[in-house]
């Protein structure tokens, strides 16, 4: 029921969209009251239909009949686009011109028969058809790519936390800590005041272990949205990394008090797998996956199931995450190692160099890799990645195992 709500409201929207793509965001917030917004935005659009059936059945001209046709099709398009632009596929502004067509089209045929008079309405026409088009041209920077929109969206409202996600989260999955932390920095400069900005910047410092850094960021974030649950989850995440478990449990408790139960619930399995509790972060994580943490409580869960040997488990939640973002670095690894425990050495061979081909930093994968030749006889391929795990990391204690590879 409640897709079906939202359906209607976003559908409403895309027409408003439409009709002035520089007034409103590419993609809405979700409604406070979806049921009311809901009633609001079906009223609207079956007063449009409403609108053009009244018009033709006034007029009684083929004009009025083609009108009516064009934003009966409007609405059609709007719904379609409602369906088809939401989830991975968003923003909702991606299907503006399916929408925009017969709309200017529908309205531009009204215009001309609404005018009666021949010359009179040769020139209606055109001055809405040349409106619309008017409008769409000024906003075209803006409607022509998904980012420009997601940009747009965060411009309009600083607490756009999934236009941001949006925006950082490709940089983030490919472990692009730079590029992430650009946008970070460019959504601080849009929205001073919103705390979504520093807490991308303490989770880009966090993917990139710069704990004290992101423990900074994430304690501005606290600051901004006092009433927020979300950046005390972010904390609870860079104490439980630094060893500090208490104090995670404690900021965990606070927010859990302010909202954002999918985020907390994720931070506590962390802080329970930190523990040793594997089975109790394993159903904390379905906690937080049930109240809709998304990618990084699948990471955890399917690493969970890996380190309790369900292999069925973990495959079953990497193989999506990897097909959704094929440049995903920790869930094509996951991926490797759940084919690696199972004596594929193909697809293990095969996900570890995917890995390395989008991070060749990437520590554990250069590792495995050369563990895996080295047990299946490819013996100058192991020798090969153990000599470059050694020249990349010589302090990291996994090198005296390859040593005699080296040699």
């Amino acid at each position: 029921m409640d897709e079906v709500l939202i359906t209607l409201v976003r559908a409403a929207y895309l027409l408003r969209f439409a009709a002035a793509p520089s007034a409103v965001t590419p993609e809405p917030l979700p409604p406070a009251s979806p049921a009311l917004a809901a009633l609001l935005s079906l009223l609207g659009l079956a007063g449009l239909i409403a609108a053009a059936l009244w018009l033709e059945r006034q007029r009684r001209t083929r004009l009025a009949l083609a009108a009516a046709i064009a934003l009966g099709v409007a609405v059609l398009a709007a719904i379609a686009g409602a369906l088809r632009y939401s989830g991975v596929h968003a923003p909702l502004g991606r299907g503006v011109f399916f929408v925009a067509v017969p709309l200017w089209l529908g309205l531009a045929l009204a215009a001309i028969a609404v005018a009666g008079r021949r010359r009179r309405s040769v020139l209606a026409g055109a001055l809405v058809a040349a409106l619309g088009l008017a409008l769409h041209v000024d906003a075209a920077p803006v409607t022509t790519a998904p980012a420009a929109m997601w940009w747009e969206a965060l411009r309009r409202d600083g607490r756009h936390e999934r236009a941001l996600m949006a925006l950082a989260g490709p940089h983030l999955r490919a472990r692009r800590h730079l590029e992430a932390a650009r946008v970070a920095d460019r959504c601080a400069a849009l929205a001073p005041t919103s705390c979504a900005c520093p807490r991308l910047r303490a989770e880009v410092e966090l993917a990139a272990h710069e704990l004290d850094a992101a423990l900074a960021d994430a304690g501005r974030a606290v600051r901004l949205c006092p009433d927020r649950g979300a950046p005390h989850a972010v904390v609870a995440k860079i104490l439980a990394l630094r060893g500090d478990l208490d104090g995670a449990e404690r900021e965990v408790e606070l927010g859990l008090a302010l909202g954002d139960p999918a985020a907390l619930h994720l931070a506590r399995a962390v802080i329970l797998e930190r523990r040793g509790r594997y089975d109790d972060a394993r159903a904390e994580v379905g906690r937080a996956i049930a109240a809709g943490a998304g990618r990084d409580a699948e990471l955890l869960a399917a690493a969970l199931a890996i380190v309790a040997g369900d292999l069925d488990d973990a495959r079953r939640r990497l193989e999506p995450l990897v097909a959704a973002d094929p440049d995903d670095v920790e869930a094509t690894y996951d991926l490797a190692l759940v084919a690696d425990h199972r004596d594929d050495y193909n697809r293990a061979r095969q996900g570890y160099l995917a890995v390395l081909a989008r991070d060749p930093h990437h520590a554990s994968a250069r590792y495995n890799l050369a563990m895996l030749a080295w047990r299946n006889g490819a013996t100058e391929e192991a020798r090969h990645h153990a000599r470059r795990f050694v020249e990349a990391f010589p302090a990291d204690p996994r090198t005296t195992r390859l040593q005699p590879l080296v040699r």
